[in-house]
């Protein structure tokens, strides 16, 4: 579940490893579960004994297809605002700086193809897992952690190519990495992804528990629903900024940087945390420590965009 892929806005600081031509500063939320990320689709609204989408009696197909359908929508209508989080980052901009909103499209493509599938894919799965393991919750993380491994790759890509000042194709940019770092370049960042969708997922699905469709009523409208699922959300994407923090600073290291093999990617997350760490407490107030740690990790924008993306996904599936 990605909390852009696959939380994060506002201006960004460098974070540490990074190299100095983009030092990007802090995560992209985008992410919902899955978006890794965030990434991806929402859960629909059902019991905590493991409802999933869009009604019980629903084929897997049809899931699939309303997933389909609801994350074309919302990533497409998202996609300038990602885009802009993650320039924000890159380039230690202002999130609302018009640097950031040109050419608002570009990785469109990508875009809507990983994030097709995730949508498509989650609900289903959660569903699964849900019944397997006897709880939504617990369903609903692990959906989103094993969408979010397995779109990682996807991911990867994506930010290589928004960051990049030459090759602006997928297929072009993929092809670049590989050459450069081999196959194991593709799985930068899974480790941070799935422990930020483990977080986000859990937190995201506590909206289907019984207590909260209780308080909610057995006649709450789409609008309290879309409340509710955005509320949880926020709290799912504050809750795991410090991993979408490591992984986008992942995501964005120049590929001949080594950062493949086990040892060097806990190196990289305890360097890159120890670093943050450091610079928050060397603040001159607690108020400044904490304006200075949610800028790093994009508590502003960026919650926003998971937490409204993530909701308006899950109504989009729960409409269909």
């Amino acid at each position: 579940m990605a909390p852009i892929e696959d939380g994060d806005s506002g201006a960004g600081a460098a974070g540490g490893g990074t190299s100095a031509s983009s030092a990007p500063a802090a995560a992209v939320a985008a992410a919902s579960p899955s978006s890794s990320s965030s990434s991806s689709g929402s859960a629909s609204g059902g019991s905590s004994g493991g409802g999933g989408g869009g009604g019980g009696g629903i084929s897997s197909g049809a899931c699939f297809s309303c997933g389909l359908g609801a994350g074309l929508v919302v990533t497409a209508v998202l996609n300038p605002w990602d885009r802009a989080l993650f320039l924000s980052i890159v380039n230690q901009r202002a999130f609302l700086s018009a640097e950031n909103w040109r050419d608002p499209y570009r990785g469109l493509a990508q875009t809507l193809a990983q994030r097709s599938i995730s949508s498509g894919l989650y609900f289903p799965l959660e569903d699964r897992f849900s019944r397997a393991l006897g709880s939504s919750v617990l369903g609903g993380q692990a959906a989103g952690v094993v969408m979010g491994i397995l779109l990682n790759p996807f991911s990867f890509v994506k930010y290589q190519c928004w960051g990049s000042d030459t090759g602006r194709l997928f297929l072009t940019t993929a092809r670049r990495v590989y050459m450069d770092a081999g196959p194991l370049v593709f799985l930068r960042g899974a480790g941070a992804s799935a422990v930020r969708d483990a977080i986000f997922g859990l937190c995201f699905a506590l909206r289907k528990t019984s207590w909260v469709q209780a308080q909610a009523g057995p006649d709450h409208s789409a609008a309290s629903r879309f409340v509710v699922a955005t509320l949880f959300a926020a709290v799912g994407t504050a809750a795991s900024s410090p991993f979408n923090y490591v992984r986008s600073l992942a995501y964005a290291e120049k590929t001949w940087v080594p950062l493949e093999s086990l040892r060097s990617k806990y190196v990289f997350t305890q360097r890159t945390l120890g670093d943050l760490i450091r610079e928050a407490g060397q603040q001159p107030t607690r108020w400044s420590s904490t304006r200075f740690l949610s800028n790093r990790m994009r508590l502003g924008w960026g919650t926003a965009r998971v937490a409204v993306g993530m909701a308006g996904t899950d109504q989009c599936y729960l409409a269909c």
